[in-house]
């Protein structure tokens, strides 16, 4: 009997987060194992969601390790990514996303001028509100720490803690009941960054 989107009923899932966008989107997560092969899960999830009602074509791709099956369903669309985890087991990502329901993120916190960003995930879980923003900087590290600081102290937030290498920034500190931390990593031309916000209000 098929679950959740088409899903084997013999797979071990776990909802990763509630209310999750990413840059935006809404998206339904779930998180699996099995002791299946790779093969009989993909087809397994082809012929649920190709027999369906109006269904869309099933399209299979390879992202690195991952085996990847995409399907438009109306206004959303889902895919489903296994690899093998380990001697006889899989796992894998089941994803519905609603194009249709795209918002811009807002931030929250503020960034300095000169980062870039690359992705914004916002979830919801059990009530707490949580982002995590991934973003670039061609500035040096201690640039990047000193742009930080000066960012949250105007904002409210507590002196950050911090530890500091010759290729790594962490960064953390407070306001409220909201937490922040940050891990910035040396990368060719400059660094790359993710910071993480939990509870407290959003601008």
């Amino acid at each position: 009997m098929a679950g959740w989107q088409g899903a084997p009923e013999s797979l071990r899932m776990q909802s990763v987060g509630d209310d999750i966008r990413v840059n935006g989107t809404p998206m339904s997560v779930r998180r699996f194992e099995a002791d299946q092969p790779i093969e009989a899960v993909l087809g397994y999830f082809a012929h649920e969601w190709s027999t369906e009602p109006s269904a869309q074509p099933v399209k299979r791709s390879q992202l690195g390790t991952w085996t990847v099956l995409n399907q438009n369903i109306g206004d959303r669309h889902r895919s489903v990514q296994v690899r093998e985890q380990g001697p006889g087991t899989i796992e894998g990502l089941l994803a519905v996303t609603s194009p249709a329901m795209h918002r811009e993120p807002v931030l929250a916190i503020r960034l300095p001028a000169d980062f870039s960003i690359v992705s914004v995930v916002d979830s919801n879980d059990q009530g707490r509100a949580a982002q995590q923003i991934m973003a670039k900087s061609r500035q040096s590290l201690t640039n990047i720490e000193n742009a930080i600081e000066a960012q949250l102290r105007s904002s409210g937030w507590s002196s950050p803690q911090r530890r500091k290498t010759a290729t790594a920034l962490m960064l953390s500190a407070n306001r409220g009941d909201a937490q922040f931390d940050a891990v910035f990593n040396v990368k060719a031309g400059g660094a790359i960054g993710v910071f993480n916000v939990v509870g407290g209000a959003r601008p």
